[in-house]
C-alpha cells in the first residue's frame, strides 16, 4: 500500500512594516558629504574657468592678428591691428578690466572684438621689462606680412625695437591665488622681421616672465 508524502509548509514571510525614515544623525552625516564634495567640485572648478578664460583671451587675439596679417598680405596693403583696454561713457577704463580687439582698425567697417572681463594684458619688447600699465597696442602689418609699425599706450615704437620680439602676456587675477596665476598664463610673441607669431603657455615661458615672478 502506497503512503502519501506531504511536502513541508512553506515559511510564512514576515509581513513588512511602515516604512522608517532617516535619523536626524543620517541626515546630518548626508549633508555633511554634500557640502564637502561641493567644497571640492568649487575648488576644482574655479581654476579650471579662469584659465579657459585667459585661453579664449589670447584665442581671440591671436585671431585677429592673424586676420590682420592675412588681410595685408591679399590686398597688398598695410593693415593694423589694435587692441585696447574697453572705457565708459566717461573714457575711464572699465571695472572689471575687459579688452577688446580689432584686425583692420581704420577701415570704415572696422568693429571691435571684446576679450572676457577680468583678463589683465601686459606687453614686453624684446628682452625688456613687462609693462603692466598698458592700455592699447597696435601691429601694422605690411603686404609682406611683416611689422612695419606700431604703438604702446600711443607711443611709437621704434626701429630698434621692431628688430626684436614683441610679446604678450594674458592672465587673470580673479580671486585667484597666486599659483593658479602663473599657471593660467598665456603668451603670444610676435616677429616682427617675418611677421610669425607664437603662442605659448606657462610650461614653455621662463620661469622670470611669470606675472608673480617678474620684478616690478
Amino acid at each position: 500500500m502506497k503512503t502519501r508524502r506531504h511536502s513541508p509548509p512553506l515559511p510564512l514571510r514576515p509581513r513588512a512594516g511602515p516604512a522608517q525614515g532617516f535619523t536626524l544623525v543620517e541626515l546630518l552625516a548626508s549633508m555633511g558629504i554634500i557640502v564637502f564634495v561641493l567644497s571640492i567640485a568649487i575648488l576644482a572648478i574655479g581654476p579650471a574657468l579662469r584659465g579657459a578664460a585667459t585661453r579664449d583671451g589670447a584665442r581671440r587675439m591671436r585671431a585677429a592678428l592673424d586676420a590682420s596679417r592675412v588681410k595685408a598680405i591679399q590686398q597688398r596693403r598695410a593693415v593694423r591691428f589694435e587692441a585696447q583696454q574697453a572705457t565708459d561713457d566717461g573714457g575711464n577704463l572699465k571695472v572689471p578690466e575687459q579688452w577688446g580687439v580689432t584686425p583692420n582698425a581704420g577701415d570704415p567697417t572696422y568693429e571691435w572684438h571684446a576679450l572676457p572681463e577680468f583678463v589683465t594684458v601686459d606687453l614686453k619688447k624684446g628682452s625688456g621689462d613687462w609693462q603692466s600699465d598698458v592700455t592699447a597696442f597696435s601691429i601694422t602689418f605690411g603686404s609682406d606680412a611683416s611689422v612695419k609699425a606700431g604703438s604702446v599706450s600711443g607711443s611709437p615704437l621704434t626701429d630698434a625695437e621692431l628688430l626684436s620680439p614683441i610679446t604678450v602676456r594674458l592672465y587673470t587675477v580673479r580671486e585667484a591665488p597666486a599659483d593658479e596665476v602663473d599657471k593660467g598664463t598665456c603668451f603670444i610673441q610676435i616677429t616682427p622681421l617675418t611677421g610669425v607669431f607664437e603662442s605659448f603657455g606657462f610650461q614653455e615661458a621662463a620661469t622670470a616672465d611669470l606675472p608673480n615672478k617678474t620684478s616690478k
